[in-house]
Protein backbone atom coordinates (compact mmCIF):
# COMPACT_ATOMS: atom_id res chain seq x y z
CA UNK A 1 0.00 0.00 0.00
CA UNK A 2 2.63 2.46 1.02
CA UNK A 3 4.21 1.78 -2.25
CA UNK A 4 0.91 3.37 -4.42
CA UNK A 5 2.22 6.86 -2.48
CA UNK A 6 4.24 8.50 -5.15
CA UNK A 7 8.11 8.91 -4.22
CA UNK A 8 7.55 12.79 -3.99
CA UNK A 9 5.05 12.44 -1.57
CA UNK A 10 7.68 11.75 1.30
CA UNK A 11 5.92 13.12 4.07
CA UNK A 12 2.88 10.56 3.33
CA UNK A 13 5.39 7.65 3.08
CA UNK A 14 7.44 8.38 6.15
CA UNK A 15 4.16 8.44 7.85
CA UNK A 16 3.02 5.09 6.65
CA UNK A 17 6.47 3.87 6.66
CA UNK A 18 6.99 4.52 10.79
CA UNK A 19 3.67 2.96 11.68
CA UNK A 20 4.33 -0.17 9.49
CA UNK A 21 8.02 -0.25 11.11
CA UNK A 22 7.37 0.06 14.73
CA UNK A 23 4.61 -2.39 14.20
CA UNK A 24 6.92 -5.26 12.81
CA UNK A 25 9.50 -4.40 15.81
CA UNK A 26 6.56 -5.20 18.21
CA UNK A 27 6.06 -8.08 16.67
CA UNK A 28 9.40 -9.08 16.73
CA UNK A 29 9.80 -8.46 20.26
CA UNK A 30 6.25 -10.40 20.94
CA UNK A 31 7.68 -13.08 19.10
CA UNK A 32 11.70 -12.94 21.48
CA UNK A 33 9.02 -12.71 24.87
CA UNK A 34 5.50 -14.52 23.67
CA UNK A 35 4.59 -14.17 28.06
CA UNK A 36 5.55 -11.02 28.35
CA UNK A 37 3.28 -9.15 31.20
CA UNK A 38 3.57 -5.70 30.30
CA UNK A 39 4.42 -3.55 28.00
CA UNK A 40 7.82 -2.57 29.70
CA UNK A 41 9.00 -5.96 28.86
CA UNK A 42 8.65 -5.01 24.91
CA UNK A 43 9.51 -1.76 25.04
CA UNK A 44 11.19 -0.05 21.30
CA UNK A 45 13.30 2.70 22.23
CA UNK A 46 16.17 1.60 19.85
CA UNK A 47 13.73 -0.22 17.32
CA UNK A 48 11.97 2.91 16.89
CA UNK A 49 14.60 5.45 16.45
CA UNK A 50 15.95 2.70 13.85
CA UNK A 51 12.89 2.57 12.35
CA UNK A 52 12.65 6.30 11.81
CA UNK A 53 16.62 6.41 10.73
CA UNK A 54 15.97 3.65 8.48
CA UNK A 55 12.89 5.15 6.50
CA UNK A 56 14.45 8.67 6.23
CA UNK A 57 16.86 6.71 4.15
CA UNK A 58 15.11 5.27 1.67
CA UNK A 59 11.87 6.49 1.48
CA UNK A 60 12.00 7.89 -1.94
CA UNK A 61 13.13 4.42 -3.48
CA UNK A 62 10.57 1.82 -3.93
CA UNK A 63 13.19 -0.85 -4.61
CA UNK A 64 15.21 0.40 -1.13
CA UNK A 65 11.69 -0.03 0.94
CA UNK A 66 10.73 -3.22 -0.29
CA UNK A 67 14.47 -5.08 0.84
CA UNK A 68 14.26 -3.06 4.15
CA UNK A 69 11.12 -4.51 4.95
CA UNK A 70 11.79 -7.54 3.30
CA UNK A 71 14.85 -8.07 5.61
CA UNK A 72 12.23 -6.67 8.80
CA UNK A 73 9.51 -9.33 8.45
CA UNK A 74 12.07 -12.33 7.58
CA UNK A 75 13.16 -12.16 11.23
CA UNK A 76 9.43 -13.18 12.23
CA UNK A 77 8.41 -16.20 13.07
CA UNK A 78 6.02 -18.06 10.19
CA UNK A 79 2.26 -17.60 11.11
CA UNK A 80 0.67 -20.39 12.97
CA UNK A 81 -2.53 -21.91 12.09
CA UNK A 82 -5.24 -22.00 13.98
Amino acid sequence: FTLLIPPREAGVRRFLLWTLGIHVAFLRRIAHNPGFRSTAEIRLRRDAWATVTATALVVRSDRALRRLFAAAVRRLPAAREP
